[in-house]
């Protein structure tokens, strides 16, 4: 079918209502703004459900927190401050932050303003205690680095870094000699006419209660999402939905304005290439995330954008050039983060279709050639995938799940689900997913493809397990532990945490952020050891240490010691 301009006529539009209504109520969301966008206007808009205690409805006139969406505004920030020539993107960061610094296990390397943006320049992603910190100002990013060690050589991993974009933030702040805030007011948030606003402590959101969305637990309980310092990386941002559209307009009209340069404004908008991802991975270049989807219609072009999550409150911001349409949702649950993604899938399938494009659903991969064993074990964050002895024949094992692993003839490895993983739910979703082994500057990895209903996507995941002996010191610290300290937030966002040494792993279970995780440690020596696994959170140190007679251990800035 020949492609059209798209045009949202009142069956989509009713279709698209209907649809929102139900995943609000699927997910428990109580706010989602939903807009559609094409280089001229907005084409559809929605305001569903409530923004605080008193039910006041959804609307325009409320902002929501756009989380990390708030990087490709920062990138901005650099882009215009290097076409002034104030600063390279090659430049090393400690050109313009004299008091960086950063304990490292590699020998001369550089960082550099282009790494951070990128994600790739080994700096750790997180640091929870200093992020759940309200009180603290954006330089004060620099001396918890100090105490941390970086994850990897610059250039050999992509490891999304919010700590990274804070270094941008601080870096905008020192080169322009402004504070950042008020250089992105007044050097972006102006020209590109939108009412962004930070509101990085409690008595600013108190003041602007009556213009903002409150944050809802899953439940509807109403809370104060505790993220706060890293303002630059998008910990505090709260914006209009027309704000997000006019963004995305922006990107549609190939920088119009002129904020920044043209030949500046292509570099953005080119995917990044290097030897630290795979041609089909979801990597950032300057700000801009690319490939976020892959649909399977051969003719339909890539999706780029951000996306924005915090505690409680979750955006999407993805546009398709080719197309020439954009779609922006923002949510105030602790659910919206699914939500968000799937809608905006959703959004976009229905608005290909509408210009004739012919979306197909999944397609089934290459047949599967020949048996695969995987030779080594694979780690990642809460996952561990081992090839066994079975009664009668090798089989590989995902966490507790086990299949058969079949090479496809593009190269991918397929899962066939054996014993209990062949129970429907566990067989969809081992059906679902590929891995595809690769070498990134000489480590091992695996990729992992997931295949959705309408598009596949490819992660960095999994690195090749490394088995060591473990030391004493870290065998008598296995207990239970909990967050100490006055950080209120950040011992609710951190629970039911235990080192244990089992069948020969050190593991590291912490319930974090609402989800269960489990961190394979590889130690170091009698005081360190490091999170095996591949991208980000990976790679990052745990430290065991002694103060008064008892043990402690800091992982990503949090201190534990055991419970009493």
């Amino acid at each position: 079918m020949e492609m059209r301009r798209l045009h949202i006529d009142e069956t989509l539009r009713r279709k698209l209502d209907k649809l929102i209504k139900k995943r609000a109520k699927k997910h428990k969301v109580q706010g989602v703004s939903v807009v559609v966008t094409d280089k001229h206007s907005n084409l559809y808009e929605n305001y569903h459900g409530v923004v605080d205690e008193e039910g006041t409805h959804n609307s325009d006139d409320k902002k929501m927190m756009i989380g990390s969406t708030t990087k490709l505004l920062t990138a901005l920030g650099i882009l215009v401050l290097k076409d002034r020539g104030e600063l390279k993107l090659d430049d090393d960061i400690k050109k313009h932050l004299k008091s960086f610094a950063i304990k490292s296990r590699f020998r001369d390397y550089t960082i550099t303003i282009r790494d951070l943006m990128m994600h790739v320049s080994g700096i750790p992603s997180d640091d929870f205690d200093l992020i759940t910190r309200k009180d603290k100002p954006l330089s004060s990013i620099l001396e918890s680095l100090a105490n941390e060690t970086m994850c990897a050589r610059p250039r050999t991993m992509y490891a999304y870094s919010n700590l990274g974009y804070g270094l941008l933030g601080l870096i905008i702040e020192t080169v322009s000699r402004k504070p950042y805030v008020d250089f992105m007011e007044e050097e972006i948030f102006e020209k590109l006419d939108v009412t962004f606003e930070f509101l990085h402590n409690s008595k600013m959101l108190e003041e602007r209660k009556k213009a903002i969305s409150q944050s809802f637990t899953a439940s509807g309980k109403i809370v104060e999402d505790p993220l706060g310092t890293t303002i630059s990386g998008g910990s505090s941002t709260y914006g209009k939905l027309s704000d997000l559209a006019k963004l995305l307009r922006f990107f549609l009209n190939n920088n119009e304005i002129g904020l920044i340069k043209k030949a500046t404004f292509a570099e953005m908008m080119k995917r990044p290439e290097g030897e630290w991802t795979c041609a089909e991975d979801i990597v950032v270049g300057l700000g801009l995330m690319h490939d976020m989807r892959h649909f399977y219609g051969k003719d339909i072009g890539p999706v780029k954008g951000h996306g924005g999550n915090t505690i409680y409150h979750h955006s999407t911001f993805e546009f398709m050039s080719e197309e020439g349409f954009g779609v922006a949702v923002m949510t105030n649950s602790a659910r919206g983060g699914v939500m968000s993604r799937n809608l905006t899938k959703d959004i976009m399938v229905h608005c290909l279709e509408q210009m004739g494009k012919r979306v197909p659903k999944k397609e089934n991969p290459p047949a599967a050639i020949r048996s695969h064993h995987f030779d080594k074990h694979y780690v990642a964050i809460s996952n561990k995938l081992m090839t066994s002895e079975g009664k009668m024949k090798k089989h590989s094992r995902l966490s507790f799940l086990k299949f058969i692993a079949k090479e496809n003839d593009d190269g991918y490895i397929k899962p066939f689900p054996i014993g209990l993983a062949r129970l429907p739910f566990i067989r969809k979703a081992l059906h679902s997913i590929r891995f595809l082994p690769a070498n990134i500057n000489g480590e091992r990895i695996l990729y992992v493809e997931q295949r959705l209903k309408h598009f596949r996507r490819i992660i960095s995941f999994f690195s090749e397990y490394e088995e060591r002996t473990i030391p004493k010191s870290w065998l008598k610290a296995c207990d239970k532990y909990q967050v100490i300290g006055n950080n209120k937030d950040l011992k609710n966002l951190f629970k039911k945490v235990r080192l244990k040494h089992k069948k020969g792993d050190l593991v590291l279970e912490m319930n974090a952020l609402g989800s269960k995780n489990r961190y394979y440690l590889l130690p170091l020596n009698e005081k360190e050891a490091i999170i095996q696994g591949f991208g980000r959170g990976a790679k990052s140190t745990v430290a065991l240490d002694k103060k008064s007679g008892r043990v402690q251990l800091n992982v990503y800035g949090i201190t534990l010691e055991p419970k009493a």
